[in-house]
């Protein structure tokens, strides 16, 4: 298990099952008692046996014997509850919740009595991703990502890997695979082990959903952004996949010193060395005009890469609403590229998505990733916009 999921593993019982963290025991007992997350056994407010009992069920769950504790203390819970000792028939049933959702969590749960290694991997753009889990008895101990570099795809991939990582790690008596290895690299691992090992590349059952599981990991481990906005695009209909989105604000104070912004983002990340700032020139200083701001800053920004020859981005977005956004498209069309980009606004009130071709705006869902990630670069444009306009009045 690595040093992170240990020590998250021990809060996460500590806080559960109400283990005390101090050396020595205190004569009064500490805030954590009074937070409700130790026992404290310092004021004898549990005895000694009950705190030993304690002690037994976490070792059970260390050692992969979940559902035998989970099956005792559902009988204790009962023997309580006739009882009518409901204060600690209640303490038992958290005590079981916790433990259900940490195998939950780990979604691993067989009857398998032997170590397995789960193994999957994807290529994309020349590079391979893997992602291994280590099963002990059962439940998922620790997870282990790497990316590698290409410079030839070939079959070989999978072989590469495993002979790599094994070579200063424990082989396991199973490694579950998507893809079938060359019989040589077996042998090379027995040799490691000193010992048979079984390859197993299932179709169907737990060993397969456990390598789906996998396969799901390094989707979001790797590609999370790039999902979303292949979903940004697909709800936005949009020409293109939005691997590079500017957005633009008009920032003024009290209808002076109108300044614009631009912010960058590619990938779903932002990118601060391609911001870019804007004093408008187009107006007196006095004046505000939203929508000629917003004509200005456009133009200045695409007549420029223009007649340096750099890419343009995928997606504009424009902090405002219609106005704001028939402004950016007039000035599109006039640079006749409007054709090579999509173009949306975000208005901020009801977080409605407008696009040059739709009647209506989109509305997406308060908890759509797809409007975050949109909120995400028009709320980094606004602060950005924000920041330049006190410089100026500085």
């Amino acid at each position: 298990m690595s040093g992170q999921n240990r020590s998250n593993l021990i809060k996460y019982l500590n806080k559960t099952f109400k283990l005390r963290t101090c050396k020595r025991l205190p004569k009064t007992p500490c805030i954590r008692y009074h937070i409700g997350y130790c026992s404290a056994p310092c004021i004898k407010k549990i005895t000694e046996k009950e705190y030993q009992e304690i002690i037994e069920h976490i070792k059970k769950i260390l050692s992969g014997k979940s559902n035998e504790l989970i099956e005792n203390l559902n009988k204790k819970m009962k023997e309580y509850t006739i009882k009518k000792n409901f204060e600690k028939s209640l303490v038992l049933r958290d005590q079981i919740n916790a433990i259900k959702y940490l195998t939950e969590k780990q979604n691993v749960e067989t009857k398998k009595t032997y170590d397995q290694d789960v193994v999957d991997f994807v290529i994309k753009d020349n590079k391979a991703y893997f992602l291994l889990f280590n099963i002990y008895k059962g439940t998922l101990v620790n997870k282990i990502e790497k990316e590698t570099d290409l410079e030839l795809v070939d079959l070989s991939i999978i072989d590469d890997f495993l002979i790599s990582y094994y070579s200063n790690n424990v082989v396991p008596k199973e490694i579950i695979l998507s893809k079938k290895i060359n019989e040589n690299t077996k042998r090379y691992l027995e040799h490691i082990k000193g010992a048979n090992i079984k390859i197993t590349i299932p179709k169907k059952g737990l060993k397969k959903e456990l390598l789906d599981l996998c396969r799901k990991n390094i989707e979001i481990n790797f590609f999370k952004n790039e999902l979303v906005l292949e979903d940004l695009k697909k709800k936005l209909n949009l020409k293109y996949l939005p691997k590079v989105i500017e957005c633009f604000d008009i920032s003024h104070f009290s209808g002076k010193d109108t300044v614009g912004s631009m912010v960058y983002f590619k990938d779903g990340l932002p990118d601060k060395k391609n911001y870019r700032r804007f004093k408008i020139r187009s107006l007196p200083k006095d004046k505000i005009d939203d929508f000629s701001s917003i004509k200005e800053v456009v133009k200045r920004r695409y007549s420029r890469l223009i007649s340096e020859k750099k890419d343009l981005p995928n997606l504009i977005v424009i902090d405002g609403g219609k106005g704001q956004l028939s402004s950016a498209k007039e000035v599109l069309e006039e640079l006749n590229i409007l054709d090579k980009i999509d173009l949306i606004s975000l208005a901020k009130r009801d977080e409605e998505v407008f696009k040059v071709d739709n009647l209506f705006p989109i509305k997406l869902s308060k908890k759509d990733k797809t409007l975050h990630i949109l909120q995400r670069v028009r709320d980094e444009a606004h602060r950005f916009a924000i920041t330049y306009n006190r410089q100026i009045r500085k």
